[in-house]
């Protein structure tokens, strides 16, 4: 690569015209968008640096109780001796479906208090 400047391409440049107000006004607002992209950015990384390490500190008490919930869902509420009614009544006879119906009762009501 080379510094040397050819003399007529360096006069046309010399001669283009100075920036007016409006292309100024552009690059102020350009240069203000771009501080508040990286201020962004900065506080996306400090939040990420941060909260990994709370997120991996809390990942083992949260696998632990998902998997107790896991083996506790499909627990019979009241035991039916006759395996044919156990069957049937079933999804209607376990912890999932009292925490489902909680959830589902409890969304419909925060939904009606919203709307």
């Amino acid at each position: 690569m080379t510094d040397d400047r050819h003399p007529g391409l360096q006069a046309l440049f010399d001669a283009a015209r100075p920036p007016d107000a409006n292309s100024m006004l552009v690059e102020k607002v350009m240069a203000k968008i771009e501080q508040d992209r990286r201020r962004t950015m900065l506080g996306w990384i400090v939040a990420g640096v941060v909260l990994i390490p709370i997120a991996w500190w809390l990942s083992a008490p949260v696998v632990q109780i998902v998997g107790l919930a896991a083996q506790l869902m499909p627990s019979s509420l009241i035991e039916v001796e006759t395996t044919w009614l156990a069957q049937i009544t079933a999804p209607i006879n376990s912890v999932s479906f009292v925490v489902g119906m909680t959830f589902l009762v409890a969304w419909r009501f925060f939904w009606k208090l919203r709307h």
